[in-house]
Parts: C-alpha cells; structure tokens; sequence
C-alpha cells in the first residue's frame, strides 16, 4: 500500500510538472551568458514573453529587454523603470497586406510633473523593430510656439492658437516648451477604421509645473517606418 502511495505521488508530481513546465521555464529564462532574466510581460496564447535583466541597486533600471516568440528571440538596448508594460499584437496594413505588429510600450521616466513613455513596435516573424518618428523632434521642427505679452501662441499649419497664460510661475520658460510628458496608446475611431492606430499625448508646459494643454499626435505607418502624419492641439487640464 505504501508503495502504491509513493507510486501514485511521483506521478502526480511528473503531471504535475507537465502542466507548468512553460511557465517554470519562462521565469528561470537566461542569457547565454547564464544570466538570469525577469519576466516583464508576456502574451501566452501567443507563446510571446518579454524579459529582462533586474536592476542591481535600488533606483537602477530592468536593462537588456529580451523578446522571446516561439523559437526565436531577441535582445534589445532599452531601459525601463519597472512600472507596467503595455503589450499588444496589433494589426495593420502593409502594402495591401493586413499583418500583425507587437507593440510594447513602457516607462522611461516618472516623477513629480515627469511621466515618458517609449513605444517599440516589432515584426514578429523577422523580430527587427520599425523605426517609429520622435514626437518631441517633429513638434519642435515644425510647430511655431511662443509668448506674446499675456498668452502662448501655438501656430500649427498656419493654424494659430492663442491660448490665455493666467499663472505667473516663478520660473518660467522662454517659450511653451514640450519633452516632459510622452504618452503613447492605441486609439480604434470604428468609423474611420476597424483598427488600432498609434498616438502620442504630449504635454506642453511654459514651466515645470504649469502645463497649457496637449498635443494629439497621430501615426501612420509609410515606407517601412511609423511616421508622425497628423498633429492636434488640444486644451486638457490633465498637462
């Protein structure tokens, strides 16, 4: 009887580790350096992971950002802090040709008045990433910002917007200025398009703590990259 027990407890465990085999490798995943990597976020139904170095030192960041599909993977030079990660596959048109992209979306910076996001957007069955516009380059390339006496003017495409400065902060910038908040999402319009679109708010501030609203940036992908095709002023409280 004992030994019917025994018996009956290995097969257990060997069921057992049967079922969670996936998962116990996913968080012991190493480098070829041995190195050991975290789990940052992952899409299971998809056997897609993402993992990276943990930081060593309090205030360090997660480092070497790995993404395992299936068989194949990859490692990347990027930084995050830690905070939750964004990750989705999203699928877009490519040529005439609707494909699926990995999206991944995470934190680089956060802090009193700070919040910036990075967005990385990766073809699955070649594991190279798209290069996406620069929100903050692009808007101060070919968006006019400046004072006048009592208001900011924010001139887009020959668009001007007068936008009333009520505070006087005691440290106040030479003129509206952006780079301190970068968020990037995915927003779906069902009666423009049945699929997700990339987008980027980015504060603008006329000092570190007064902000006068927002900029909508819109992406397209075009010649093999994401590119900035539409750039909205929007008066938000928020920034």
């Amino acid at each position: 009887m004992k030994r019917i027990k025994i018996v009956l407890i290995l097969i257990l465990i060997v069921l057992l580790f049967t079922a969670f085999k996936d998962d116990i490798m996913v968080f012991n995943h190493k480098t070829e350096q041995n190195t050991e990597l975290y789990l940052l976020a992952s899409i299971p139904e998809k056997d897609t992971f993402l993992y990276a170095i943990p930081p060593t030192k309090e205030g360090m960041n997660y480092t070497n950002m790995t993404i395992k599909i299936g068989e194949n993977e990859k490692t990347f030079n990027w930084k995050d802090i830690g905070l939750p990660i964004y990750i989705k596959y999203v699928d877009s048109y490519k040529e005439g040709v609707l494909k699926e992209d990995l999206y991944i979306i995470f934190t680089t910076a956060s802090g009193t008045d700070i919040a910036i996001n990075e967005v990385h957007i990766i073809n699955p069955e070649t594991m190279d990433e798209y290069e996406v516009d620069n929100p903050v380059s692009v808007i101060n390339d070919t968006i006019t910002m400046e004072f006048s006496s009592k208001e900011a003017m924010i001139i887009i495409d020959d668009i001007i917007y007068l936008i009333p400065v009520t505070s006087n902060p005691k440290f106040r910038y030479t003129k509206p200025a952006v780079g301190d908040t970068i968020k990037f999402g995915l927003e779906n319009k069902p009666l423009l398009s049945t699929y997700d679109r990339l987008t980027a708010d980015v504060g603008i501030k006329i000092s570190p703590s007064v902000g006068i609203g927002l900029f909508k940036v819109y992406y397209t992908f075009k010649n093999n990259r994401y590119k900035i095709t539409n750039i909205e002023y929007l008066k938000s409280s928020y920034y």
